[in-house]
């Protein structure tokens, strides 16, 4: 919260009118620690509330910074939406009122001029903090959209890494005769009529979920790169609608990158076969790095940066040994299969 001080402790520092005995109200600005009163620079005290970080309209323009607001955290869903859809904005040229809604030119990063578009406000809650210091200069009443937090990630997506369904099923398919990874099922697009055990690959609003059915039991595993189905409850209801099975959410422990959905829908498969004909029930999925290394540089050729794992680590399990009961990080599974063969239980 920006520190607030009456007129009387901060005059020395206090750069705006002093005269003006209604101005009882200063707030401090974190990059040059002046102050400045409330309705010098348009800000209301129920405003100030809202602030995270206070930047003065000068330090904006010197040092290329702008006031933080607080906002809510988003869902899955929303956090999806944004990664699909998502264009970073680099700045507000200008702005108009349509049907006495306020419109503004956006210029979008790492595009050109002729890719600028009119966005409506309440397009904006990814950059809430460039409108807010945008609308602080033009002495235009502040948004009341909320600022999403965690949406819109600080990496970039790139779209060219992004691949088609089949695609991931012909990837797949090349492992058929891996040592490791015998593929013992057919991988297919879902398909509404089925008959017998099979590994499904299902797009839902720009995402890959990967499914193992059980024929007899008429259910289905399923889990997907970015663990939504385990952690948005919403979208697994709709899956459970659409498909018209049982879903059982298994999480998956190996994030690559914000754009290798494609990546990770291969590595979820191949697991849930190596599961299937192990005769295992799977409760956690991972891939060897050796593996994901492999399946990456095949499928995605253009650069994109690391994701933050956070979330995912919430979902990483201890594997445990059946026989003497000993635990295992899941990323050292290869040190649970040599320990299942000397171990002393036996």
């Amino acid at each position: 919260m920006p520190i607030m001080s009456s007129i009387s402790e901060y005059i020395s520092v206090t750069v705006c009118c002093l005269r003006d005995p209604d101005f009882d109200q200063t707030i401090r600005c974190v990059e040059c620690e002046r102050n400045f009163h409330l309705k010098c620079i348009y800000i209301t005290q129920s405003e100030t509330e809202l602030i995270e970080r206070f930047v003065c309209n000068e330090c904006e323009k010197t040092k290329k910074v702008v006031t933080s607001w607080h906002g809510k955290e988003a869902d899955n869903r929303q956090k999806l939406l944004k990664q699909r859809k998502y264009f970073e904005v680099e700045k507000i040229l200008r702005h108009r009122y349509v049907d006495n809604k306020r419109k503004f030119l956006i210029k979008w990063k790492n595009y050109g001029p002729d890719q600028n578009s009119w966005e409506p406000e309440n397009y904006l809650d990814g950059c809430v903090d460039i409108l807010q210091a945008y609308l602080r200069r033009h002495k235009l009443p502040l948004t009341k959209i909320q600022k999403l937090v965690g949406a819109c990630p600080k990496v970039s997506f790139n779209k060219k890494n992004w691949i088609t369904i089949s695609r991931v099923i012909d990837c797949i398919g090349s492992y058929r005769n891996h040592k490791s990874y015998k593929l013992s099922l057919e991988v297919e697009e879902w398909e509404v009529e089925r008959h017998k055990d099979k590994i499904y690959l299902y797009e839902h609003e720009g995402h890959c979920y990967v499914i193992l059915y059980i024929h007899k039991r008429q259910i289905g595993y399923i889990s997907d790169g970015a663990n939504i189905i385990l952690n948005d409850p919403k979208t697994r209801e709709e899956l459970t609608s659409l498909l018209k099975i049982r879903l059982v959410s298994v999480p998956y422990d190996q994030p690559i990158r914000a754009d290798y959905c494609g990546s990770s829908a291969v590595l979820i498969a191949l697991d849930f076969s190596r599961h299937y004909r192990k005769k295992e029930l799977p409760q956690l999925l991972t891939a060897p790095k050796s593996l994901r290394h492999n399946i990456t540089k095949l499928l995605h050729k253009h650069s994109s940066e690391i994701v933050d794992k956070r979330e995912v680590y919430d979902h990483i399990r201890w594997l445990k040994c059946p026989k003497c009961g000993k635990n295992f990080k899941s990323s050292k599974r290869s040190r649970l299969t040599q320990h299942l063969k000397f171990c002393r239980q036996q």
